[in-house]
């Protein structure tokens, strides 16, 4: 790799961690188009039929709200991110919803979750997992904010697909999925399952090729 190549993945890394200014819209939009399968997945296999409260941690821009909304009229979204941008934009994109009260969005410093214990009737998160200094910390906020019984799924790619990225080598943290389930039962989830997934991740550049990738829905309980 290149020290000019190398700036970039560094760069890339740091704005996928938390997009800021001008290029972090467009990363927000590159995430979202990353991410869209991977969060219908997460979504879907939450199996969500009635009301409450969803929590996503992790929502980027949200441009995937309006969809879930829609899949599932009786929810209210929560979204919390640790990018002041991200929140931003996800309000200015769901505007209508959250005017109406079905959506909020929230910034925290990646640390405690600014909720009470046993807020959320579920939760999701999609391609954090390589950003999180305290992985099993992260996973017990999680646990105390949802109630007994509620649905936790969490997205992330194959760990060997992550591995060729040149991004992933500046600051990110890998999983399998044994390891991931481990991380859950430490954290006092239940894990009901692991579901696997292929599709096609679009290239963070504007005209570059997008990749085949793997990544995982694990699927868990409070």
């Amino acid at each position: 790799m290149t020290p000019a190549s190398d700036r970039d993945a560094r760069e890339l890394a740091r704005q996928l961690r938390e997009p800021q200014g001008d290029d972090g819209i467009r990363i927000g939009n590159v995430m979202h188009a990353g991410n869209f399968r991977m969060t219908q997945a997460c979504f879907a296999s939450l199996g969500l039929t009635e009301g409450g409260t969803l929590l996503e941690i992790g929502h980027g821009n949200a441009a995937h709200v309006p969809g879930l909304l829609q899949a599932c009229p009786e929810i209210r979204f929560q979204g919390l991110d640790v990018s002041s941008l991200m929140r931003d934009e996800a309000a200015r994109l769901n505007h209508a919803a959250v005017q109406r009260g079905l959506a909020v969005f929230t910034q925290y410093d990646g640390g405690c979750f600014p909720f009470s214990a046993q807020q959320f009737d579920a939760a999701m998160s999609v391609n954090t997992v390589y950003f999180l200094p305290q992985p099993l910390a992260f996973l017990e906020e999680t646990y105390r904010v949802l109630r007994p019984g509620a649905p936790f799924s969490l997205a992330f790619a194959d760990k060997a697909f992550m591995r060729q990225q040149a991004f992933a080598q500046h600051g990110f943290s890998l999983f399998g999925t044994d390891e991931m389930v481990a991380l859950l039962e430490a954290a006092q989830f239940k894990v009901l399952g692991v579901e696997t997934h292929q599709d096609i991740m679009p290239s963070a550049h504007a005209h570059g090729a997008g990749v085949a990738r793997l990544f995982h829905v694990v699927q868990a309980v409070r």
